[in-house]
């Protein structure tokens, strides 16, 4: 018998991750909860917090004690649309099943194979944005590269790529415990997983 030593939330945070000022900059509330331990309950979200890669690591690879199965929010709206309609809430051989539909694409080998264009992609937006005097590393950087790879690997146009972002942007804010903006980024979080 194998004896796993699971993280207990024996402590507690009022952090709020969903609350505007931690939305709009997150690092020192994820600084705090990481220095609380590898398991923190949050007060406001009624939820466990694992805010360390080892915690993290460990519970990806337990689905017996860390399941997907009944939803990954904090509300019943989003746990609704999400556990009918998307792999991350799936455990054991139905996600294997159908992360195998994904694994040609995202595989290791085809994303090696597409290295150079993703190297020659990254450097023609860096050094369009090296011109500027300054920049915003996420909203011009990061999210406009992210965003039009995940297009073209989906064999998608990049007519709308903000509107992608901002489904994506809607898709983390239904994860939320209920309040204003998780309603308001339903609908469309509802409709990018639909699509």
């Amino acid at each position: 018998m194998t004896e796993t030593n699971h993280p207990s939330p024996a402590i507690s945070s009022p952090v709020d991750l969903f609350d505007d000022a931690v939305v709009a900059d997150p690092y020192p509330a994820y600084a705090e909860l990481r220095a609380l331990g590898p398991a923190v309950f949050l007060e406001r979200a009624n939820a466990c917090a694992l805010p360390t890669y080892d915690a993290v690591k460990d519970a990806l690879s337990d689905p017996e004690t860390y399941s997907s199965v009944n939803g990954l929010h904090l509300n019943p709206e989003g746990n609704q649309w999400v556990t009918a309609n998307s792999v991350l809430a799936t455990d054991g051989l139905e996600h294997a099943r159908l992360r195998r539909v994904l694994s040609k694409e995202l595989a290791p080998r085809a994303i090696k194979d597409l290295g150079d264009d993703l190297r020659k992609r990254a450097d023609d937006l860096v050094a369009e944005l090296a011109g500027r005097e300054s920049f915003d590393v996420v909203a011009d950087l990061a999210a406009p590269y992210v965003t039009t790879v995940i297009l073209d690997l989906m064999g998608l146009p990049h007519d709308d790529a903000g509107g992608l972002m901002k489904q994506i942007e809607s898709v983390f804010d239904t994860f939320a415990a209920p309040n204003q903006r998780t309603y308001q980024g339903l609908p469309s979080a509802q409709a990018m997983f639909e699509f």
